[in-house]
């Protein structure tokens, strides 16, 4: 069993978002992806990565992981079109991706599925897109 790549595919999901001309667009050219559970204190629209998991794929000829990885996207607006929109960006940036993994390869970055509510409460919208991810070691 190799090394568990969730940290680096992580860093390079979050570097992957911030170079994408739409989402710098939008933020101003000042997007910061985070880490956490996207509590109270972001200052809003805001992208942040929440869970990952990571699981044993690998045969008697190579050594893998499969991976779900979770972007959440919250914005102040109570329409759901803005944070759609953003989601849609994440969606087309990182779907069949190539991203650099040192020490492993990416073989296949998929969407699976995005999930769109909203909070009357906090006058909040948030989207939650996950996919799935397989790597190797090299």
């Amino acid at each position: 069993m190799s090394v568990d790549v969730s940290w680096p595919l992580r860093c390079a999901v979050k570097a992957k978002i911030t170079s994408d001309v739409g989402v710098l667009k939008i933020f101003d050219n000042r997007v910061c992806v985070q880490d956490g559970s996207g509590g109270e204190d972001l200052s809003l629209p805001a992208i942040y990565v929440g869970h990952t998991s990571s699981q044993a794929w690998h045969s008697a000829t190579f050594d893998g992981q499969e991976h779900e990885i979770t972007i959440h996207v919250v914005t102040q607006s109570h329409e759901e079109p803005h944070a759609q929109e953003i989601a849609a960006m994440i969606i087309n940036t990182l779907h069949d991706t190539d991203l650099i993994l040192p020490g492993h390869a990416l073989v296949d970055m998929q969407f699976e599925r995005s999930d769109i509510s909203e909070c009357e409460k906090r006058r909040q919208c948030h989207a939650t897109v996950s996919f799935k991810t397989l790597t190797v070691s090299d």
